[in-house]
């Protein structure tokens, strides 16, 4: 149901402009928005969309039904929305039409956690799917898998700048990250956010165990800094228990994460606010790894607005931290964890510029160093011009 092809639109038959209706109409508000808040960015969600719509607004995937296969299919709908130049989009989660049920929105919120754009969204016409709809077993697995989200920001954040930069999308099909891999050609059951994190949710009703490919690289467990795979092969039965979805992160990626807090989970905004973070430092084979940092206030639209901009370089057992820009949004280091820390020996010696560290644990079984109270409770601030290192060798007389 539309308008007659042969309709004219200003000097346009409609059989040419038809695409271009719900653009149009995306960038006529974010214009109407910016003239009554001109300091302020706009925020446009549009269900109508075209290629290079993402200039203007966010996208949402329309009504999508509460079933298994739709939510499966949700993945290779964001890769595509993504190559479109669309990079905040999403799904509803839990699905749109129809009842949904506990089993299928917990793993759906799971995955949801990961989308650009994260949201709840149903039709009045079906039962109640709030995480709190479930009871308290479902509703503590949902606030779990969203707190991850939130202590995941600042590198979602650096996504989304990058993608406004460059092109690049945030939700990516694993060929974007591994172009030599046939075996990623055709998968659609997990994906990347850029270039560091791998996302593998559990799509199946009842699955206990899930099918992963770990491309070439090495692996780590995003939350426990576990090595989990040296890459290049299929886990067809990996553990995949209700209360959890499987991310992983690339060997050589440096992440800043926020610092959990007790209470209510924060908002967007508290997290963004929120001085306080931890680097964790996921080592490649060759024991290097690289990250950054951009903070700004998150909501002016000016260009020349202040930011604060760090780079994370990990080499020959030293993190370098480079304040490349120093805005009003300054960051704390309060501790740092370093994965695929292979040392001779069991005691390590730490060294903040040439001061020698009190705080650190080291685990020789798992490899993972953590590094914490730094400068006491104060921690780091990332206000100097002059870099940061952190470096580590073992300790003296243990040999």
């Amino acid at each position: 149901q539309t308008l007659c092809m042969t309709a004219k639109q200003h000097q346009y038959f409609h059989y040419d402009v038809h695409n271009l209706y719900g653009w149009s109409e995306s960038r006529a508000t974010r214009s109407g928005l910016l003239s009554q808040r001109p300091s302020n960015r706009t925020f446009v969600l549009s269900r109508s969309t075209f290629v290079g719509s993402g200039r203007w607004a966010a996208h949402w995937t329309g009504d999508i039904r509460s079933t298994w296969s739709d939510m499966r299919a949700t993945i290779p709908g964001l890769i595509n929305m993504n190559m479109y130049g669309i990079p905040l989009v999403g799904a509803d989660i839990c699905g749109f039409e129809g009842d949904s049920n506990k089993e299928l929105c917990i793993r759906w919120s799971q995955l949801g956690a990961y989308y650009p754009f994260s949201r709840n969204h149903n039709t009045i016409f079906a039962i109640p799917q709030e995480p709190t709809a479930w009871g308290t077993e479902a509703t503590a697995i949902i606030r779990r898998a969203l707190l991850y989200r939130y202590r995941l920001i600042l590198y979602l954040y650096n996504l989304f700048v990058q993608s406004h930069s460059d092109g690049t999308p945030v939700m990516q099909a694993l060929f974007m990250q591994f172009p030599g891999q046939e075996f990623t050609y055709d998968l659609d059951r997990q994906f990347m956010l850029g270039a560091g994190i791998m996302v593998c949710p559990t799509l199946e009703e009842g699955a206990e165990t899930v099918w992963i490919y770990f491309p070439p690289a090495t692996w780590y467990s995003v939350w426990d800094l576990e090595l989990v795979s040296e890459g290049g092969e299929v886990v067809s039965h990996f553990p995949a228990p209700l209360d959890n979805i499987n991310v992983f992160v690339k060997g050589g990626t440096v992440l800043p994460v926020v610092i959990e807090t007790e209470g209510e989970t924060p908002t967007a905004e508290q997290v963004l606010n929120s001085p306080h973070i931890s680097v964790h430092c996921y080592l490649d084979q060759e024991g290097e790894a690289t990250g950054t940092l951009f903070v700004d206030d998150g909501y002016s639209e000016d260009e020349n607005r202040p930011v604060h901009q760090v780079k994370f370089t990990v080499s020959q057992q030293q993190l370098t931290i480079s304040p490349v820009t120093t805005g009003e949004m300054v960051r704390v280091v309060s501790s740092v964890k370093i994965a695929g820390v292979v040392l001779a020996g069991e005691k390590v010696e730490v060294l903040v510029g040439a001061g020698v560290q009190q705080h650190v644990s080291y685990n020789s079984d798992t490899l993972l160093l953590t590094v914490y109270q730094l400068k006491g409770e104060a921690g780091i601030p990332l206000t100097t011009d002059t870099d940061i290192t952190i470096t580590w060798r073992v300790a003296r007389g243990n040999y």
